[in-house]
């Protein structure tokens, strides 16, 4: 496995930057927290560095500033399954839910699918909200046995979304005529007819 580069001044960090232009973003993300802790603010950071583009800076100070080096380090030698997108993404979740998710990426993309349609950046954004509200990752097993349970009990394609953290949630059931309708209503304690409707 390749490590990152050794950088002990600014001066070595932007030399290193400027000598190697098409190094992986976990570099860059390393060398840009690195000139941010010697105190270069992001424009500065652009100027020295050469970078055009306002945004790159934040994202690569972001990724480089919250993943601990071994992060780096992985991200740096799997450039093709974990994007700067990815690490954008996922940047700022605790340590124990970046690990689980950068381990997704790298194991992912190497099944016979591609892992493509799983392991897109936008599913990875999604991911990050929903922990960030303390959603789960995973549906619950429970649940999951909960949801077949019922749906073949009621022959509605039924969905669950469980809030683990706030031990709650939401069920889908699905209808395809609004006599189905009534009958749901129904079976809640509903009745249209006493409501006028």
């Amino acid at each position: 496995m390749e490590c990152l580069p050794l950088i002990l001044d600014t001066d070595e960090a932007i030399d290193y930057f400027n000598e190697h232009p098409n190094c992986t973003d976990a570099i860059k993300a390393y060398i840009v927290s690195f000139l941010f802790d010697e105190g270069l603010e992001n424009a500065d950071i652009r100027a020295a560095l050469h970078i055009e583009n306002i945004c790159l800076v934040s994202y690569l100070k972001r990724a480089g500033t919250h993943l601990t080096e071994a992060e780096l380090e992985l991200w740096h030698n799997n450039p093709k399954n974990i994007t700067l997108g990815h690490v954008r993404a996922i940047a700022k979740l605790p340590y124990k839910d970046r690990d689980h998710l950068l381990g997704n990426l790298v194991a992912g993309r190497n099944k016979s699918d591609g892992g493509k349609n799983s392991k897109s950046v936008a599913k990875y954004e999604s991911i990050a909200r929903s922990l960030a509200k303390g959603e789960a990752i995973e549906k619950d097993v429970d649940i999951i046995r909960f949801e077949e349970k019922m749906q073949g009990a009621t022959g509605r394609v039924t969905k669950i979304k469980f809030n683990q953290a706030k031990q709650s949630g939401t069920i889908t059931l699905s209808f395809y005529s609004l006599d189905a309708l009534d009958d749901i209503a129904k079976a809640l304690g509903f009745n249209a007819e006493e409501h006028g409707l």
